[in-house]
């Protein structure tokens, strides 16, 4: 974490200390962009909140409890919008849709319910992102874009299982076991951060372009932890002046413990990917 603080320090320092007085064209006066990619993603999460947010009481691994695969593959659009020579807004999407059937090999807990070892499982676990963010050039050249911002990553989640086996309930009490063919529950919770943006773009040559974003977040109180680190580095050649091939790779590590009203528990998510992308600019 400390390292991770030195390095953003370290990139705003040298684009701080970079600011000259040269207005030259640069190779990034583009008004608006578009990426539409295809990507090859692994993930690694645990979830566990209360049922304020009518999901999960006891952490559930959701690759190892209930079978979710964990590399799939993924759509993703990125955009943004130069309103101003150093000012932009840019949107990312990205849904994960996954779905699974799973003998479950212990007993997980559920919005209240507690579903035995041994039952039959099919689940649904969709993850939405929208991520909105204001980037800010701190220094432009003819070649070289470098700036920060700040943004909101914003997550959806939507869980739902059926299960065919031994099931409790609270009301029953965690003895009172029934045998339950055709139990059906589902919930959903929304994760906002603010985060703190940085990003570089560097023109090698006149059609290829070599960029990196980092996104952060961290905040430690009485009754919440949170912290987000979001990294993409990726190379772009355009084969004609307003269309262009893109190919990247990313990580995202997301950990959070709350007791605040309205967000109570602990969730846990990362990912690390590759992908390719078809890439316009005007």
């Amino acid at each position: 974490m400390k390292s991770m603080h030195l390095f953003i320090w370290g990139v705003l320092a040298t684009t701080i200390t970079s600011i000259n007085n040269s207005h030259a064209e640069t190779a990034f006066s583009e008004r608006f962009s578009l990426s539409l990619g295809a990507s090859v993603t692994t993930f690694d999460s645990s979830l566990d909140l209360d049922a304020v947010n009518s999901i999960v009481d006891r952490p559930i691994d959701i690759e190892d409890d209930l079978k979710f695969d964990e590399e799939i593959n993924l759509a993703n659009f990125s955009a943004y919008w130069r309103f101003a020579p150093r000012h932009r807004i840019l949107f990312d999407y990205l849904p994960a849709d996954r779905t699974s059937s799973a003998k479950l090999s212990n007993d997980i807990y559920f919005d209240g319910d507690t579903i035995s070892a041994g039952a039959d499982t099919k689940a649904n676990y969709d993850t939405t992102i929208y991520d909105l963010s204001y980037l800010y050039s701190i220094y432009q050249s003819e070649d070289l874009e470098m700036g920060a911002g700040v943004g909101l990553y914003w997550m959806q989640i939507d869980l739902s299982i059926s299960a065919s086996g031994f099931i409790s309930s609270e009301s029953q009490g965690r003895g009172g076991k029934a045998f339950n063919a055709n139990y059906k529950n589902s919930g959903d919770v929304d994760v906002p951060l603010p985060t703190l943006n940085g990003f570089v773009s560097y023109r090698v040559l006149p059609s290829w372009y070599l960029k990196g974003n980092i996104q952060y977040f961290d905040l430690s109180l009485d009754s919440f932890y949170g912290h987000m680190t979001s990294v993409s580095l990726s190379s772009e050649y355009y084969f004609t002046q307003y269309w262009g091939l893109g190919a990247s790779i990313s990580m995202l590590d997301l950990d959070i413990q709350s007791d605040i009203s309205f967000f109570r528990g602990d969730l846990a998510w990362a990912y690390q990917g590759a992908s390719l992308y078809l890439t316009a600019k005007y």
